[in-house]
């Protein structure tokens, strides 16, 4: 009886665990700030075929991860300090590239971007991705794609958005 009850606690805590998902030496490369994969698939917001994440081209506004699509609103590019390096704004007629140094020319534009936030980092426990300012729950690592899905909650959840972040290992960069 006591190695059923053992087996069951180590069971749901291997389940309930989200620690073992998300490689502890990465580096937040990007953020995407989508229409959620419920709300995606009803709009035709790019004239080309949807690619995945991986095989989509530069300019692509929208891609699929795992059969998810996702419809890219904004996608902000970190460099290796984690500091923003490129803003990307989605339009019709395709993306609006605004370099830092563009940005830092918009004030209202560099606030309303937060171009001045620093960089995300995983927590201790794996669970969560946090800044200076803000403290995202993560939802779901897609590992082969190198992607970590932010729960959706308050005004993302009301607006029908997601935020995905890319990351890279660390440990490959040690060679």
């Amino acid at each position: 009886m006591k190695y059923c009850l053992l087996y069951t606690l180590i069971f749901i805590s291997a389940c309930t665990s989200n620690n073992s998902l998300v490689p502890s030496d990465i580096r937040i490369i990007s953020q995407y700030h989508t229409l959620d994969e419920k709300v995606s698939p009803k709009y035709v917001n790019c004239a080309r075929e949807i690619q995945t994440f991986r095989t989509r081209e530069m300019y692509d506004c929208s891609f699929t991860i795992e059969g998810l699509e996702f419809d890219i609103l904004q996608h902000f590019l970190f460099d290796y300090k984690g500091n923003l390096k490129e803003f990307w704004d989605y339009k019709a007629e395709g993306p609006l590239v605004y370099t830092m140094e563009a940005l830092k020319k918009d004030l209202p534009l560099f606030k309303q971007v937060r171009a001045d936030r620093k960089g995300y980092q995983l927590s201790e426990d794996g669970l969560l991705l946090v800044n200076l300012t803000d403290t995202l729950p993560i939802e779901k690592i897609f590992r082969k794609q190198q992607i970590i899905l932010i729960q959706q909650f308050g005004e993302l959840k009301k607006r029908d958005q997601r935020i995905l972040f890319e990351y890279e290992l660390l440990s490959k960069h040690l060679d």
